[in-house]
């Protein structure tokens, strides 16, 4: 909750409990509550400036006690309308002020995250710069929750996102588009690539044909992810007439972070 709404909400209960506690003062007096059968002309030229109708403090604080205490007219100067005005209304009162209190002060801070809020969170920790439907895998909650939790906490400043090759991707900090560590973080996101560059990381040198049969793609599959993914990832070789592919150290110890 900050500050600024904080105050407000305090002045708003403040004025609500002055207008209960006015009320059941003029009940607890000897006052008699009359409408003037002439009407007051303020005289402007005194300096004082008259606010009347629903602006008047005083209109509320007869109002509401007519409209309160009108109904123990019937047990006016009785055990029972003693006892209602001088102990029951002053009661009652208090445990509505309490109750204002309460709904004013106990909406929860902008701090406060939800459990599917939390989830997305950690999972972009561990996994930078990822798409909304790889974090809706990640998390395992529906489309909509997720979509709606990316919106708020990138309006609450909690995430940032870019565009990279047509996809909206989140992450943590900044994301820096020409960073080399951000294409790799970004081929998390595409499940072959991935699976590719799993295998090279634990099996450097290998061919088209070695990789197509770990991962289970053919291998025109392959040579065609090979071709997409960044030439400062990978490296290529030659081995007996076939090419061989690996991984730039670099990208073995950010992949296995």
């Amino acid at each position: 909750m900050s500050a600024g709404s904080a105050v407000v909400r305090f002045f708003v209960l403040v004025f609500a409990v002055s207008l209960i506690c006015f009320s059941v003062s003029a009940a607890n007096s000897e006052l008699t509550f009359f409408t003037p059968e002439y009407d007051i002309e303020p005289d402007y030229n005194d300096g004082v400036i008259i606010v009347d109708g629903l602006l008047h403090l005083m209109y509320w604080e007869n109002t509401l006690a007519f409209y309160l205490l009108s109904p123990l007219d019937l047990f006016k100067d009785t055990s029972l309308g003693n006892f209602t005005t001088n102990h029951l209304y002053p009661l009652l009162m208090i445990l509505l002020s309490s109750l204002a209190g309460v709904l004013l002060f106990s909406r929860k801070s902008p701090d406060y995250l939800s459990p599917t809020a939390a989830k997305v969170l950690a999972f972009l920790e561990e996994h930078p710069v990822s798409t909304e439907p790889a974090i809706i895998r990640g998390v395992g909650k529906s489309r909509g929750a997720v979509s709606y939790q990316l919106h708020r906490l990138l309006f609450d400043g909690k995430i940032y996102s870019a565009e990279i090759c047509g996809k909206t991707c989140y992450s943590m900090s900044p994301i820096l588009i020409d960073s080399p560590e951000t294409a790799v973080y970004f081929m998390r996101n595409n499940k072959q690539q991935a699976e590719i560059i799993s295998y090279l990381c634990a099996h450097p040198w290998a061919t088209r044909k070695e990789i197509a049969d770990a991962v289970s793609l053919p291998v025109d599959g392959v040579r065609y992810h090979l071709k997409n993914i960044d030439v400062g990832i990978l490296q290529k070789g030659i081995r007996e007439d076939a090419e061989i592919y690996a991984v730039e150290d670099w990208v073995k110890q950010l992949w296995e972070i």
